[in-house]
């Protein structure tokens, strides 16, 4: 960012611009790869699901409840749900 003289706004403007860039293609990967670990499909929209997941879990922080790893046992995500089910 620095070299290319560029703030945050203005590097993901890059993204809404027609064609591929570098920083276009590193989002779709960044999102396949979220989308892949926490099981989504192409439809679900990794950002709004990762705002949702840290509101859940700063709600639980903020309560003095412990907060682990995602897993089977993890009280925001269970493995066998589909994300939609999530906060």
């Amino acid at each position: 960012m620095t070299e290319a003289n560029l703030n945050l706004r203005q590097l993901y403007r890059l993204t809404e611009l027609p064609g591929e860039n570098s920083v276009k293609t590193a989002q779709g990967e960044l999102d396949a790869a979220v989308r892949k670990a926490y099981g989504m499909t192409e439809k679900d929209d990794p950002l709004s699901f990762l705002l949702a997941l840290n509101i859940k879990v700063a709600e639980l922080e903020e309560k003095g409840r412990p907060v682990q790893g995602t897993s089977s046992r993890h009280p925001i995500w269970n493995q066998g749900q589909k994300c939609a089910n999530l906060p």
